[in-house]
C-alpha cells in the first residue's frame, strides 16, 4: 500500500512507538527512526529505512512532541514562519 502512496498527492511519515537498545533488552527512552515522504521532497539517497540511513536527512535528531507540528506542516495545515 505505501508503494501506491508514495508516487501520489500523499505525505508518508513511518516511525517508531519506541526504542529497545540491545545493550538495555527493553524499552528505553533513545530516538527513533523517523520518515516523512511526499512528492515534492527532496531525494536524499536513503533506500532503506533504518537509524543509520536516517541519519542522512535534515531533520536530525527531536524529541517527539515536535511530530505534530512536523505533520502539520508537511500536510500543509499551517502556515509557514514569516509568512
Amino acid at each position: 500500500m505505501v508503494g501506491k502512496l508514495a508516487g501520489a498527492d500523499a505525505v508518508i511519515f513511518i516511525t517508531g512507538d519506541h526504542s529497545t537498545p540491545v545493550v538495555k533488552r527493553e524499552h528505553s527512552f533513545e530516538p527513533v527512526p523517523f520518515l516523512v515522504h511526499n512528492a515534492p521532497a527532496r531525494d536524499y539517497g536513503c533506500r532503506k529505512f533504518s537509524e543509520r540511513e536516517c541519519r542522512k536527512g535534515e531533520l536530525g535528531i527531536f524529541t517527539g512532541d515536535r511530530i505534530m507540528r512536523l505533520v502539520l506542516a508537511y500536510t500543509e495545515r499551517i502556515g509557514k514562519y514569516g509568512a
